[in-house]
């Protein structure tokens, strides 16, 4: 009989050190929680907004823009603008006329607009190209409104072999039915202003695409 009190005795110690255990469990589960949940409250909030979800058309890669009635009649010209004065692109004479950026431009469009993801893979630097890769296989795409501003001009490693001229330009441009195969970022008919940096070789003449950056006002 004195060894069963023992026992009974022990029963309620044996509970009270359970349940202590339980809320010591308890009590580091929730300081873990408040760390995390502190630790978020006091990281920075990114400064550049979430991308937002964009609507793009079903892609086509047997299509013919160029059969499309409505794209044909969009303007389709590139106004090319220098120093305040603007002139508009519709053909090669036309860019022939007012210089070697201007031809550049012209190229860089058509290779987009007729699908040329090869071509246009060759228009950028190889440190471009290294930095962001090369753009795959796109649609041809109902580009119009093309507008090309130039902002800046002039020289790095000036006197040197590899002396180049730097150019800065603000584009715009609106795709219609945007498909996504060339970018997935721009709604059908939104005009978002980039800025190009184009690289050309005082040497060769040759002019490409060295960076291309988002602007900082939608129009």
């Amino acid at each position: 009989m004195p060894q069963q009190k023992s026992v009974k005795n022990k029963t309620p110690a044996i509970r009270f050190l359970i349940i202590l255990g339980i809320l010591f469990v308890s009590l580091l589960l929730l300081n873990f929680i408040l760390d995390g949940t502190i630790a978020r409250w006091l990281q920075p909030t990114p400064s550049t907004p979430e991308r937002q979800p964009v609507f793009l058309y079903e892609a086509d890669y047997d299509l013919n823009i160029f059969e499309e009635e409505e794209y044909m009649a969009e303007e389709r010209r590139l106004l090319y603008r220098v120093g305040g004065e603007g002139v508009y692109l519709a053909n090669k004479t036309d860019c022939l006329n007012t210089g070697d950026v201007a031809i550049f431009f012209f190229d860089y469009f058509e290779a987009i607009i007729r699908g040329n993801h090869e071509q246009y893979n060759a228009m950028f630097t190889d440190s471009y190209l290294a930095e962001y890769g090369r753009k795959d296989r796109f649609t041809m795409q109902q580009i119009y409104d093309v507008e090309m501003n130039q902002l800046r001009e002039y020289t790095i490693n000036e006197g040197e072999p590899d002396q180049t001229t730097v150019y800065e330009f603000r584009v715009g441009y609106r795709i219609r039915r945007n498909n996504g195969t060339f970018r997935d970022d721009l709604a059908s008919r939104e005009l978002r202003w980039q800025i190009y940096q184009l690289y050309q070789d005082d040497n060769t003449g040759e002019i490409k695409v060295n960076l291309i950056s988002e602007y900082n006002i939608k129009a």
